[in-house]
């Protein structure tokens, strides 16, 4: 549950209460307010449940509050082998996610900024 908890207080708690208490300010300002999800929410790719979750969690979050939400397509970070995927288990996700991609591959870090 420690893992469980800390993925969704980093990924969907922090933005909840921050839009929270950034929205008048954006509203007088007409500022925008973008959150940054993953393909993981949408597409199951059988490992890291508790992350999956909460970017579905995102998802919803923001399209209820209609900000921009970015979502990458799958991009090796240290995320994956901190699932506990060596290099060959790695290889084959990557593989098996790029071919969901409309580019045919996994992205790179550098594509997001």
């Amino acid at each position: 549950m420690d893992l469980y908890d800390k993925t969704f207080n980093t990924n969907v708690r922090s933005v909840f209460l921050l839009t929270n208490l950034a929205v008048p300010h954006l509203t007088e300002s007409q500022g925008i307010f973008v959150t940054i999800s993953s393909v993981t929410g949408r597409w199951v790719f059988g490992f890291l449940p508790a992350y999956a979750m909460s970017k579905a969690a995102l998802d919803h979050f923001t399209s209820y509050w209609q900000v921009n939400g970015v979502s990458p397509r799958t991009v090796p970070t240290n995320l994956q082998q901190n699932a506990g995927l060596d290099n060959g288990g790695m290889n084959q996700l990557l593989e098996k996610v790029a071919i969901k991609h409309s580019f045919g591959r996994v992205g790179s870090v550098d594509e997001i900024s």
